[in-house]
């Protein structure tokens, strides 16, 4: 049983259609699940000498997902655009609970990498239906992450950063809470991940018995196989994260019936937004023993 865990957010429209986990070809990433669609567009940045643009690429892997779920608490935290990132990359590490590592594959790199495309992209979100009040739900859509007066986005090259309004609101209007310390030993798998906050986006606008269709799961981890060849590939790392994450599953011929046991995450008001601190973590019974490695993890460099 998880004892008083943080509290993290991620917004809903990227828990129901995920990021890439490895670099994508091309400069657009889709994703169509039962619930929306997703677009990203890379960003583009003047070159070195000055006189060409280049794309700097779609955000990608854990570090992304890292990200995201930093800006996103930071923001259901603070209720401002105006976010603190840190005197420096050692500072901003501090705030994720992360070992700071130098070279080309340590962890500075790829967190550098992905927060610099994550703020450089474009947000498309087209949902393909009402919400579960029946209310049609608004398209997304954040042309620029940072505000227009704030010039240069290679962090750490400034303090704070300012969102936009549209991204901002994005980010606050769709925040669903997930259990941080949890995320934290399961973040060196993105599927782990995905499917994670899957199930934290359906658990908290359903009844305690939810359903998934082996279609939608597809849809929204992204896969070219049949459904049922996909739910032979992932059926056993889905229990597993059910397992750990406190959910009951039972297949059936279409999907997949969970029943939640013990996370229940049901309104972001209602709980306690924790800090992106692993000492912060307190918990009981089996995810007490954490050892020193699990203080500071490595996140894979990508």
């Amino acid at each position: 049983m998880i004892c008083e865990p943080d509290i993290a957010f991620a917004p809903r429209w990227l828990m129901e259609a995920s990021l890439p986990s490895r670099s994508p070809y091309g400069q657009t990433w889709l994703r169509q699940s039962s619930r929306l669609h997703l677009t990203v567009h890379a960003g583009q940045e003047d070159d070195d000498v000055g006189d060409m643009t280049r794309y700097v690429g779609v955000p990608y892997g854990t570090c992304a997902r890292l990200v995201i779920a930093w800006l996103t608490t930071e923001v259901v935290k603070t209720g401002s655009p105006d976010l603190d990132i840190g005197k420096s990359a050692k500072h901003f590490f501090s705030k994720l609970g992360l070992a700071s590592t130098g070279g080309k594959r340590g962890t500075i790199a790829a967190l550098k990498l992905q927060l610099h495309r994550l703020l450089q992209a474009r947000f498309h979100v087209q949902w393909a239906a009402s919400d579960v009040r029946g209310h049609a739900s608004p398209v997304i859509d954040v042309q620029s992450c940072l505000d227009d007066s704030a010039c240069g986005v290679s962090w750490p090259l400034r303090r704070q950063l300012t969102l936009s309004t549209g991204f901002f609101n994005a980010l606050r209007e769709h925040a669903v809470p997930f259990n941080w310390g949890f995320f934290r030993k399961i973040a060196q798998s993105t599927i782990a991940v995905d499917l994670y906050w899957l199930l934290s986006s359906r658990a908290t606008e359903a009844a305690q018995v939810f359903e998934v269709s082996w279609s939608g799961l597809a849809g929204s981890l992204g896969t070219c196989a049949t459904p049922k060849r996909y739910a032979q590939n992932v059926m056993h790392r889905i229990e597993s994260i059910c397992a750990a994450a406190g959910f009951e599953v039972v297949k059936y011929r279409d999907g997949l019936v969970f029943k939640r046991s013990r996370l229940s995450f049901q309104d972001t008001r209602s709980h306690r937004v924790g800090r992106f601190n692993g000492s912060a973590y307190q918990a009981c019974g089996e995810c007490s023993e954490q050892s020193a490695e699990h203080s500071q993890p490595a996140f894979p460099t990508r």
